[in-house]
């Protein structure tokens, strides 16, 4: 292999790294109130599965799908760069983008609480209303039978 295809490799595995660990972080925070379940697992290993192939699949263009154990040290040493030096502003940055979001789709929030309560009310009417309705029916079917 020559030796600006194996640059290319490393500089991509090191980066790739920053963008997978980037893309995780988000996803953790967006997913974040689904722990411990079977369809958090399921996403997590759908999330990682598309990134090998992705990943795999780059590697494919740039070196013809060659994987040696020094481009997975350079994504390993990739990783610990990103989680050692970037992860806290990442993540400081998430909450505000959350923060900057809930306050813009904070009226739309009220609104749909206000029409969840309509309908729980409506429900309730339904229910009292139906309740009589049966009650009367009964009265009536006691009535007729006498």
């Amino acid at each position: 292999m020559e030796l600006s295809i194996q640059v290319q490799s490393l500089a991509f595995c090191f980066l790739y790294a920053f963008f997978f660990c980037f893309l995780y972080a988000f996803f953790n925070r967006f997913f974040y109130k689904i722990r411990k379940s079977f369809v958090r697992y399921l996403l997590e290993i759908v999330f990682c599965g598309l990134a090998a192939i992705i990943f795999f699949f780059i590697l494919l263009e740039i070196n013809n799908g060659s994987i040696n154990l020094y481009m997975i040290v350079c994504f390993i040493i990739g990783l610990f760069v990103y989680e050692i030096i970037y992860a806290r502003y990442v993540l400081v940055y998430y909450e505000k983008v959350i923060k900057f979001l809930r306050y813009i789709f904070s009226p739309l929030r009220f609104i749909f609480k206000q029409i969840s309560a309509i309908l729980k009310h409506s429900k309730k009417v339904m229910k009292k209303w139906l309740s009589r309705r049966r009650k009367k029916e009964e009265d009536l079917n006691e009535v007729q039978e006498n």
